[in-house]
């Protein structure tokens, strides 16, 4: 019991030293467009690269085994 109340009290103290800060970067809200495509996978962009603030991103779509999905990611974006 009172190891369970230390490490509840040790995490708190880790959570409270933390700087956190909070995020005031919109909603990106619009549907990812395609990108490019290799057989085991796809690159996505929700967002726009000519946005000056750089408020866009990524997604990749990747199937198969790990070696053909690292393959993928590799061959989308090199």
């Amino acid at each position: 019991m009172v190891k369970y109340l230390l490490g509840i009290l040790l995490l708190i103290s880790i959570v409270c030293s933390l700087d956190v800060k909070v995020n005031r970067l919109p909603l990106l809200n619009e549907a990812p467009r395609l990108i490019s495509q290799v057989p085991n996978g796809q690159k996505m962009l929700v967002g726009s690269l000519d946005d000056p603030e750089k408020n866009y991103l990524y997604i990749a779509n990747l199937k198969g085994t790990p070696a053909e999905m690292g393959l993928a990611y590799g061959q989308l974006f090199k």
